[in-house]
């Protein structure tokens, strides 16, 4: 094998790796829950490495997607009775236009107000669901939907999802809009000298991590068969997939799947434990790893170690 092919064929074996472990544990005695949330997190960190990672833009809000992701999902299969997976689907879809919504004025900024900008869209949509009447979007009380409960089907639908999404950001990021993706991330105002449109890049890499968080939020929907406003739009999830993708490192493509593998039964067990100072500690955490680790464990293999270089993607 040619050496300029192994990290590309190292890749693919470690995703097929966690892939065959995930599609068995069901069948082992080993419980679904855990490793559903931890396929989520881990679809959701690799959705927020794309915008935050490659494009440079920390989208603090990324939340606001699973929720609305969720939340179309969820009033599709209440009021039309269509097939779960469709309306997972048209929820990404949803989510993805509400970045393109958000994206046109705002990436055109850098910074704060950016980040400000989606933590005011995650708070605008959640109070805008509590103060709707119940009959629109179930109020405060939510959508219950049992009819739909499959939670194995549900479990695989969305292992397909994260693997797929994997796989995707592979050859996303090798293809000419991933060198687009990562020239802004650089050098912004040399990318645009350049001849590179930077805000209609930007905007297709918002879209595209948008798209991915909202097929997740959809499939917590199915899963759980239930969603409510201050769940679904819980900053406290936009504060795990960015925890997870920092410690993993961000800008590379496994450093998702490290940092949530690493990451989610510490948040577990911190969330079960400390409830009251839970996003305290995963606040500090990340400040730990913004000061002593910002290029995550992945990055700073990459820097540290010349030999490991080349196998780092």
């Amino acid at each position: 094998m040619e050496r300029r092919h192994l990290p590309k064929t190292l890749y693919f074996a470690m995703i097929a790796a966690i892939g065959a472990y995930l599609a068995i544990a069901p069948h082992v005695g080993m419980r679904i829950t855990p490793h559903f949330i931890l396929l989520q997190l881990m679809a959701l960190a690799v959705s927020f490495n794309l915008i935050a990672g490659y494009v440079r833009y920390v989208s603090f809000g990324h939340v606001a997607f699973f929720g609305i992701g969720a939340y179309v999902t969820a009033v599709l299969v209440w009021r039309m009775g269509l097939p779960p997976l469709l309306c997972v689907f048209v929820g990404g879809l949803g989510a993805a236009l509400a970045a393109a919504v958000v994206g046109i004025p705002t990436l055109r900024l850098r910074g704060t107000y950016f980040a400000i900008a989606t933590i005011a869209l995650n708070e605008a949509i959640k109070g805008s669901i509590l103060i709707l009447p119940d009959d629109v979007a179930g109020g405060a009380r939510g959508i219950p939907q049992p009819s739909i409960y499959d939670p194995l089907t549900s479990y695989y639908v969305l292992l397909i999802i994260t693997i797929g999404s994997l796989v995707a950001m592979h050859f996303l990021v090798s293809s000419r809009m991933g060198l687009r993706f990562r020239s802004i991330g650089e050098d912004e105002a040399a990318a645009a000298a350049m001849g590179v449109n930077t805000v209609g890049v930007k905007l297709l890499g918002f879209m595209i991590s948008a798209f991915l968080a909202g097929l997740v939020g959809g499939m917590n929907f199915w899963y759980t068969t239930y969603v409510e406003p201050v769940s679904a739009f819980n900053i406290r999830l936009s504060i795990a997939m960015m925890a997870m993708a920092l410690l993993g490192g961000l800008g590379t493509l496994f450093g998702p799947v490290v940092g949530s593998i690493t990451l989610y039964p510490i948040e577990e067990r911190l969330w079960i434990s400390f409830p009251e100072v839970y996003l305290m500690v995963l606040g500090v955490v990340i400040a730990l790893l913004v000061v002593f680790l910002p290029q995550g464990i992945m990055g700073y293999i990459r820097s540290k170690f010349s030999e490991f270089r080349t196998f780092i993607l």
